[in-house]
């Protein structure tokens, strides 16, 4: 609460002014400065070079080897089976990542650079023979791990089709992309072919290397010593860089180094322990007494008063991945149906007074996709006539109220639930404060859990305007949100309905061509921007903690995706 009260002194401070802000921010320009856009995400890959890696010696110079490298999750997996974990299973993802290998991977961004990269892993390149057929070719040689009843033997496309078809059978968020499938084959030992029935140019970035594709498991490791999939130092028999060793329930798991690991020199420590840590507290205290090497998912509060006490302590931030804040509002009913109003409820707020105050400086103002995602673009980038409208114009809104016929004020509902916590709560009474001052009323509304959730995340039914997290990092899903084909139920919160916009949006998730891609996707941001159909807002960073001897961890502060972190972290102690 002190918090709020300080940053909402702040932030009303800053509104009293008539000064007009510019949308960057320095935690924003840090984060930004390297983040190059990439093309999209069905290019064709170049051949991983597996044999670059090579032993160095054990100098500060360059990587050294040995040691066990700690971490945390926050608790024992509700399953072991490898392959059908939701969207939630974090402590299963972030050691299954450690064992198996995927057809591609998405790249913890190394030092100094927050764009995500999608990477090969046990495929070499990949590529699109027409809109409906994708190939992707096999590394040669792969070992799966030495264990009965595999024993080492060869990864081929036999495993990577039996893969992708076992994930077909689960009945998760995959069969949104598996009901789009026909046939898949392997067309020679090395080399697998996927037919859809319809063009789907998400397929490498949104399926394959993500938590919901195919993770490469032998058809033998989950009919053997494990058959029930209960003792994953058994069943777990990947290709990945290191081997489920042990597991203690409510203590921790373990995974060893994979001598045989396909990309040759890595991984450079000989074991990883996860353990099980339940709350944050206990996770930084563990930190700093040097019981953990590395802390993701760290609060910013905590990572900046760290940093200030120990200046050792290596501090990484990025933009949060799927975090980030922005409103919905019912464009199918006045006033929301006027983008006069809805440009003017866009404009009236500040957001570099939220991230100064709320964030501690740390967060970056967002258009519609985070830069540092594939086809994400930083707000620099719009067209000044757009870009305006997500920048802080209060004589404007005021200005458009009054075309709107609005001259003596607009009431406004604003619904959403204190679940989510800081920075959350505080911003949204902040976005309040903003709209006070430019004459906007509005009455924020605090739903139970319950209800928030079964109402606005799962029908988007609310009557004006509402926050619903995104918890999507997918360019293609999360730009198909604003496609009037699609209901509320299916992300549509705003129920926009926008023909021009449609035929962006048609032709986007149809085009498996990489430049059509990214100009499709940079003119639906625009589009969305510049309509206000949505009110991008702020993404908060997400900060990753690692004590001074870890080396070559990177940048962000993700959990979701460590596989390449796992590979080239060192320790230098």
């Amino acid at each position: 609460m002190a918090l709020l009260v300080v940053a909402l002194a702040l932030l009303l401070a800053a509104c009293g002014g008539a000064a007009e802000q510019a949308t960057a921010t320095p935690a924003a320009t840090r984060a930004a400065s390297t983040a190059t856009p990439v093309a999209g995400a069905t290019a064709t890959a170049t051949a991983l070079a597996v044999a670059t890696a090579t032993p160095k010696p054990a100098t500060s110079a360059g990587p050294k080897y040995g040691g066990t490298l700690r971490l945390y999750t926050r608790a024992d997996p509700a399953r072991w089976d490898p392959q059908k974990m939701t969207a939630g299973e974090i402590p299963l993802r972030v050691v299954e990542q450690a064992v198996f290998s995927r057809p591609v991977t998405l790249e913890w961004p190394t030092e100094g650079k927050c764009q995500f990269s999608i990477l090969p892993d046990a495929g070499k390149s990949w590529r699109w023979l027409d809109d409906k057929t994708f190939e992707i070719a096999l590394n040669q040689g792969i070992q799966f791990q030495n264990k009965p009843p595999v024993n080492g033997r060869e990864l081929t496309a036999q495993d990577l089709v039996y893969s992708l078809k076992r994930m077909g059978e689960w009945q998760d968020v995959v069969q949104t992309f598996t009901k789009q499938i026909d046939k898949i084959e392997a067309t020679d030992r090395y080399t697998a072919r996927v037919s859809f029935n319809t063009p789907l140019p998400s397929f490498v970035f949104s399926y394959l290397g993500t938590y919901r594709g195919p993770i490469i498991v032998p058809a033998e490791s989950l009919s053997g010593p494990d058959k029930d999939l209960s003792d994953p130092v058994k069943s777990w028999i990947g290709s990945g860089a290191f081997m489920f060793k042990s597991w203690t329930p409510g203590v921790k798991y373990t995974v060893e180094r994979n001598p045989n690991f396909f990309k040759k020199g890595m991984p450079y420590v000989d074991g990883m322990d996860f353990i099980v840590m339940q709350d944050m507290a206990t996770r930084m205290a563990a930190l700093r007494g040097g019981k953990l090497d590395i802390l993701t998912e760290a609060p910013v509060s905590d990572s900046l008063s760290l940093a200030r006490s120990n200046p050792r302590m290596q501090v990484r931030r990025c933009p949060l991945y799927s975090g980030y804040i922005g409103l919905w509002m019912r464009t199918d009913k006045a006033p929301y149906n006027d983008v006069r109003v809805r440009r003017a409820l866009s404009m009236a707020i500040d957001r570099n007074a939220i991230i100064s105050s709320v964030l501690q400086g740390e967060g970056e103002v967002v258009g519609l996709l985070p830069s540092h995602l594939p086809l994400g673009m930083a707000v620099k980038d719009f067209p000044p006539e757009t870009r305006k409208y997500l920048e802080y114009h209060p004589d404007d809104a005021k200005r458009l109220l009054q075309e709107a016929g609005f001259d003596k004020g607009l009431k406004v509902q604003f619904a959403t639930s204190a679940i989510y916590g800081s920075p959350y709560n505080e911003t949204f009474e902040a976005i309040k404060a903003m709209w006070d001052q430019v004459g906007i009323q509005t009455d924020l509304v605090w739903m139970e859990r319950g209800a928030f959730v079964n109402k606005l995340t799962v029908e988007g039914d609310f009557p004006e305007i509402a926050f619903v997290r995104p918890g999507q990092s997918d360019p293609y899903l999360w730009l198909g949100r604003f496609n009037s084909k699609r209901s509320a139920k299916e992300e549509n919160k705003s129920r926009v309905s926008d023909p021009a916009l449609d035929k962006l949006l048609d032709e986007f998730q149809v085009s498996v061509d990489p430049k059509r891609q990214e100009e499709l996707a940079r003119q639906v941001q625009i589009r969305v921007a510049d309509q206000v159909y949505a009110i991008m807002a702020i993404n908060p960073m997400a900060f990753t903690l690692a004590n001074p001897w870890v080396r070559d961890m990177g940048e962000t502060g993700y959990v979701v995706f460590p596989q390449t972190m796992y590979e080239r972290v060192w320790m230098d102690r």
